[in-house]
């Protein structure tokens, strides 16, 4: 049961949880982003430049 097959495949679901919560997080933020007080600068497209940047590093 412990195999490392078993191991690996549990590892990527969790990284794949990871990158899908961390996508809908950050959706979330650029479609409320003029509910947030923050710079004005900081648009929903810089929400998104940030994400897919983030999401390579």
């Amino acid at each position: 049961m412990n195999s490392p097959k078993f191991r690996q495949k549990i590892l990527l679901a969790i990284i794949t949880v990871n990158i899908i919560s961390t996508w809908l997080h950050y959706i979330d933020n650029a479609l409320f982003l003029n509910q947030y007080s923050g710079f004005e600068w900081f648009t929903p497209a810089g929400v998104i430049g940030t994400v897919i940047v983030m999401t390579a590093i």
